[in-house]
């Protein structure tokens, strides 16, 4: 009798250990596909996040190259006008642009 007990302990502890390994197999599997999502999902927003921000990067560096471009201007006109007709031609435009 007692031989037949240890016998069908071994044998539930040998269905349990399987049923456990099967189990963690299961989770396992399931964990690797959740993380190859997740990695998808922050790969995808990196990139997004990326994109936007190079755009935004080459609308300031146009205004910047516009910016520049301005005060080159201003610098030549600078240098064939004498000041008090510089100074005239600023406050006309400045006049033109708080009218528009």
């Amino acid at each position: 009798m007692q031989k037949q007990e240890i016998s069908k302990v071994k044998e539930q502890s040998s269905s349990l250990q399987a049923h456990i390994t099967s189990e963690f197999a299961k989770m396992h599997e399931f964990l690797t596909r959740k993380e190859q999502c997740l990695l998808g999902d922050l790969s995808r927003e990196e990139e997004r996040i990326l994109n936007a921000m190079e755009e935004a990067l080459s609308v300031i560096q146009q205004e910047l190259d516009c910016a520049e471009q301005e005060i080159s201007d201003l610098e030549a006109r600078m240098n064939q006008e004498d000041i008090i007709t510089f100074l005239e031609h600023c406050i006309q435009e400045i006049s033109y642009l708080a009218v528009c």
